[in-house]
């Protein structure tokens, strides 16, 4: 085997996902995206797509064969699946159906102990590699998700905590963050305030928030993220503004840009205000 060393940053397509509470404006954040519509969320948005609502994890692959096949008369840049955790119903859907499971669960005893989230995440697998075929044609690859709150037990604290998650089993979840390039929980802008003094000496603070919609990618213990390209702890939840960051990053102005983030600190203002 002859050996090629490689020097630099290789400028390819990005795996990214996106999870968020419903309606925190993830689908509308893939509008510009070729959608594989496995959630039927989409209707009140301009934008392209499938309707794979309440198709099988076949048809999905279809869209993928169909994509891959036709790739030069799509005039997208990026294929998007909306959403992961819909698909992921799915795939327990039908390993409970050939199982001849009744209550539909892939924790079900009568599959025994987790040979329900083996299949599961083999079954995952195998739909995830086209997007990789995909994604050397030159698209980027969104995947939207739900998010919920999971327990943290981190050998480093003391105390569990919890932490905003893909809402997807464990081991999908995992699977998934390793396979991303960028993964980023959308959020609103929060802050509290402070109201007025209750007359017994307790200070309250009411939540309130800007309006403004957020890509966070930040390490923060309170949601999970990554990123493998060097970007600003939170981005405008805006398709155009995170390519900016990125191209910004990969001319080599990513450390600059990371270090223009400032640290987001609760810190009480002048004002009363708390901001998050």
């Amino acid at each position: 085997m002859e050996i090629e060393i490689s020097k630099g940053k290789k400028k390819k397509p990005l795996k990214i996902g996106a999870f968020g509470q419903g309606g925190s404006g993830k689908s509308y954040f893939a509008r510009n995206a070729l959608i594989a519509d496995f959630e039927g969320g989409l209707s009140e948005i301009d934008c392209e797509s499938v309707n794979l609502v309440g198709k099988s994890t076949d048809d999905l692959l279809d869209f993928f064969k169909y994509v891959y096949t036709h790739h030069k008369d799509i005039k997208q840049d990026t294929i998007a699946i909306d959403s992961i955790d819909y698909v992921e119903k799915q795939v327990h859907a039908e390993i409970c159906e050939e199982r001849g499971v009744k209550s539909g669960s892939i924790n079900d005893k009568d599959l025994g102990y987790g040979v329900g989230h083996q299949i599961s995440l083999a079954r995952f697998v195998k739909l995830l590699k086209p997007l990789d075929h995909l994604r050397d044609l030159g698209f980027n690859i969104l995947i939207i998700s739900h998010a919920k709150v999971v327990e943290i037990k981190d050998p480093n604290v003391d105390q569990y905590y919890d932490r905003w998650d893909l809402a997807l089993e464990r081991n999908m979840r995992s699977y998934i963050r390793e396979w991303l390039d960028i993964l980023g929980y959308v959020s609103l802008e929060t802050f509290t305030k402070k109201q007025e003094s209750t007359g017994f000496g307790a200070t309250k603070f009411k939540p309130t928030t800007t309006g403004r919609r957020l890509l966070n990618i930040g390490n923060n213990p309170s949601y999970e993220s990554k990123t493998r390209v060097s970007l600003p702890d939170k981005i405008d939840l805006d398709w155009g503004a995170l390519m900016s960051a990125i191209d910004d990053s990969r001319a080599d102005k990513g450390n600059s840009a990371k270090q223009e983030t400032k640290k987001q600190v609760k810190k009480e203002s002048k004002d009363g205000n708390i901001r998050l």
